[in-house]
Order: C-alpha cells, then sequence, then structure tokens
C-alpha cells in the first residue's frame, strides 16, 4: 500500500459517511412524504453536497505523487470532507421530525453556508499549503469564487427564491468544475 492509498483510506471514509448521510435523508424525505413538507430546498443541498463530497473525493487524485506527509496536512485533507460530513447530518433532522422541511433549513442555514465557505477556502487553499511551488490562483481554483460569494448572500439571505436559484447555480458550477477541468484523471 502507498502512503496516498494509506491517506485515502480515511478520506475515503469520512466522504462515505457523507454519502450515506445524504442518501439516507433523501430517502427519508421520500418514504416520509406524509409527515414532511416536501422541500426544493432540501433535495436541492442534498444533491450539492453529494456532488460536491464525489468532486472532493476525485480531485484528491491530485495529491498521489506527494511522497510526503505531514499530520498538519493530513488534517488540512480531511477538514473539507469533515464539514460536508456535518453539513451531511445538519440538514437531515433525523427519521422521527415530522414537519416543514423548508422552516428547519432555514433554522440551520447560516451553520450550513459558514461551513460551506470554510470547506471552499480551505479545499482550494490546500494544495498552496502542502506544496510551496503550487499557486493558489490556478484555474482549478476559479469556482471558488462565485461559490464563496454564494455562500456569503445563502448565509445572509432568508428569502426561499434566492436559496433554490443559488443551489441550483452551485450544482451547475461544482458540475462544470469537474467536466471541464477535472474530467478525466491518470497516472
Amino acid at each position: 500500500m502507498s502512503l496516498f492509498e494509506f491517506i485515502m483510506v480515511l478520506v475515503s471514509i469520512i466522504i462515505g459517511m457523507s454519502v450515506t448521510e445524504l442518501l439516507a435523508g433523501l430517502a427519508d424525505t421520500i418514504t416520509r412524504k406524509n409527515s414532511r413538507t416536501f422541500s426544493w430546498i432540501h433535495v436541492l443541498l442534498s444533491i450539492g453536497l453529494l456532488i460536491a463530497s464525489v468532486q472532493i473525493w476525485w480531485e484528491m487524485w491530485d495529491f498521489s505523487s506527494i511522497t510526503e506527509w505531514s499530520f498538519l496536512n493530513l488534517l488540512l485533507m480531511l477538514l473539507p470532507p469533515i464539514f460536508l460530513y456535518l453539513i451531511a447530518r445538519i440538514i437531515n433532522p433525523g427519521r422521527e421530525f415530522s414537519g416543514s422541511l423548508d422552516d428547519y433549513y432555514f433554522l440551520t442555514a447560516r451553520r450550513i453556508w459558514v461551513l460551506i465557505g470554510l470547506a471552499v477556502i480551505i479545499g482550494n487553499s490546500f494544495r498552496t499549503l502542502i506544496n510551496e511551488e503550487s499557486k493558489l490562483f490556478i484555474v482549478d481554483n476559479l469556482s471558488a469564487i462565485p461559490i464563496l460569494a454564494i455562500c456569503l448572500t445563502l448565509a445572509i439571505s432568508k428569502k426561499k427564491i434566492i436559496h433554490q436559484l443559488f443551489m441550483i447555480l452551485i450544482i451547475v458550477i461544482i458540475l462544470l468544475d469537474v467536466l471541464l477541468i477535472n474530467y478525466l484523471i491518470s497516472n
């Protein structure tokens, strides 16, 4: 087992926990539709987080050539997946919850978008922090600028339509980042 494979085991476990939490929450929403008010915001956020979780795992391959890791670098690498897991846990109120998922979302929205903003900042600066030769301003990091602006807006706004539209926009930005910039990985 290579050093990178060793490190990716822990990253993959955390991302797997996030994906499990998101899928369980979506299943709860579908199966408990009589006791919960359906929420497009909840579904869009879950889909966006699912795509972001897979994107983080996919883009971790960029670090496969690093031959020496410090414990601090490992912690920095783990923070974005940890934040996504926490968000996935926060957005799912549990099976016993009955009520409006929109109301629940808006109770937790500020925490969610602050955590997403922190995940974006750390995730996009991580490459530069672990490798002094890497530059912060690269094409792969351009998607962070509009996402951070959206995070700030959604942390402040209470308007449902703004949250719905901006979540769709974030999903499109993440998909474009993966499909246009990081579509292929190879040795």
